[in-house]
């Protein structure tokens, strides 16, 4: 069929609309490879473990927001998965996001036997070891925004009671399964707070307030935006909404020098240590070599399936 380049670029645009909207739905954090843990080869048991793994984990997150899964048992390769998707996300989207994060996470780490990948919607993780119902603070990673707040006293305080109270929601408060969220129009703060359900209580408690800690190492409270992600929980707030449940659309919120520490790979019971060797506060704005969006993660994919189509237009 010989078609003006025009009509043919006209015909593929539902095709470009429909692959960039799946692409750009979930926005990478991102992710560890745990070299400590050993490495598998190609074609190994372990490989074959994780290739019947990532799938269950899909499969199951069609109906629950949080599962766990073990291959193998009781061989020396036993492998140990899970996942976990934001509260606000249906059984849809928690599906999508998990295969995502599955893809993700095999590309990234081709053959480590642990490794994590954090999306803001959702995470997948897999080990040679347990990791169902452990308090796992081994790896956390961070990012802030490039803004500062006009009043970092006042709006500190603002935020260490809205994250005491949320903490405490998302701990204790067990019909949520780990979930909270909090919203202040008037002072204008949103915030959310997230655990695996499998360490509901105490251990919860203690991962967030952790991680709000690392937060406080970080940065104070002067900027506008920050999130925490740990392998057990997820702690994030900002002066502008952010998700779904805030009744607003979600805002393309920047943030600069994503920046990441891995500690041990060992459950623990504090972040003391590392709290000691977290990286230095962010530089200011002007000095900043790497901002990355919400949104920009998925542009490689926009500008690949660009390519792609216009490939196709010219061999049509």
């Amino acid at each position: 069929m010989n078609l003006p380049i025009e009509l043919r670029i006209i015909f593929l645009i539902p095709l470009f609309l429909t692959i960039t909207l799946v692409s750009s739905q979930f926005h990478f954090h991102n992710n560890y490879c745990i070299d400590d843990a050993g490495n598998y080869t190609t074609g190994s048991a372990y490989e074959e473990n994780i290739s019947g793994l990532l799938p269950n984990l899909v499969n199951k997150a069609s109906l629950s927001i949080f599962n766990n899964q073990t291959i193998g048992r009781g061989t020396i390769d036993e492998t140990y998965g899970l996942y976990m998707c934001r509260g606000d996300l249906n059984e849809e989207q928690c599906h999508d996001c998990v295969e995502t994060a599955s893809n993700t996470i095999v590309e990234s780490c081709p053959f480590q036997k642990e490794a994590i990948v954090w999306y803001e919607e959702c995470m997948v993780r897999y080990a040679n070891h347990p990791i169902f119902s452990f308090k796992d603070e081994g790896q956390f990673s961070y990012a802030w925004s490039v803004l500062n707040v006009s009043d970092p006293v006042q709006f500190g305080d603002v935020i260490s009671e809205t994250i005491d109270g949320l903490i405490t929601q998302t701990a204790y408060n067990k019909t949520r399964r780990g979930y909270a969220t909090s919203s202040d129009q008037a002072e204008n703060v949103y915030a959310f707070a997230q655990c695996t359900p499998d360490i509901l209580g105490s251990r919860c408690e203690r991962c967030l307030r952790a991680a709000f800690r690392n937060m406080g190492g970080c940065c104070g409270t002067t900027r506008v935006a920050m999130e925490m992600y740990l392998p057990s929980c997820w702690l994030r707030y900002g002066q502008e909404p952010f998700i779904g449940e805030f009744d607003s659309d979600p805002t393309n919120i920047t943030f600069t020098m994503l920046s990441s520490w891995e500690g041990s790979s060992e459950n623990t019971n504090s972040l003391g240590d590392m709290i000691k060797n977290l990286p230095p506060s962010p530089p200011s704005s002007e000095r900043s070599k790497a901002t990355i969006s919400a949104l920009g993660g998925n542009n490689f994919m926009a500008e690949l399936v660009m390519t792609l189509i216009v490939s196709i237009c010219m061999a049509w």
